[in-house]
């Protein structure tokens, strides 16, 4: 949570402690997704780029 609120900027993402009371409550689960192909839109030109691994 230290790190939630040292790096983010206002108004990103969402306390945990809002849904979880800490890091071994049952109801919290954590999801790791292994990108294949990442595409970042710029919203001031509406080109985009596309990374992929080699």
């Amino acid at each position: 949570m230290r790190l939630y609120r040292e790096t983010s900027p206002p108004g990103a993402g969402y306390h945990l402690g809002d849904f979880w009371s800490s890091p071994s409550d049952p109801r919290l689960h954590v999801l790791r997704l292994e990108p294949w192909r990442v595409q970042v839109i710029r919203g001031v030109e509406l080109r985009n780029r596309i990374w992929q691994p080699a």
